[in-house]
């Protein structure tokens, strides 16, 4: 898929790198601060950290590699665009169908 002249390539690993939890421990007054945090520890080893997918601009040329610059996208990125572009090209070809968000 090209966007104004510039390649966007698929990858299902394209997100970023987050330090988010999926689950957060609610701190009790009974728990101390020590045992809050050495549960929340293992709660993120267990469950993780939030992944959120992005789009990621590569330019060879910063590595001192040769090729033109481009875009690695996760498919749910990708789709949106795709969205977005339709909706903005229905909006320019009649006004009466476009949605105000």
């Amino acid at each position: 898929m090209f966007y104004n002249g510039i390649e966007i390539r698929e990858s299902l690993f394209a997100f970023e790198d987050t330090k988010v939890p999926v689950r957060k421990l609610k701190v009790r007054r009974w728990m101390s601060l020590n045992y809050a945090r050495r549960v929340q520890k293992k709660w993120t080893k267990r469950f993780g950290t939030v992944k959120k997918p992005r789009i990621f601009q590569i330019s060879p040329k910063a590595c001192g590699l040769f090729g033109p610059d481009y875009f690695v996208a996760h498919p749910a990125v990708i789709q949106q665009l795709r969205n977005a572009i339709r909706a903005s090209e229905m909006a320019t070809l009649n006004p009466q169908h476009a949605r105000i968000y």
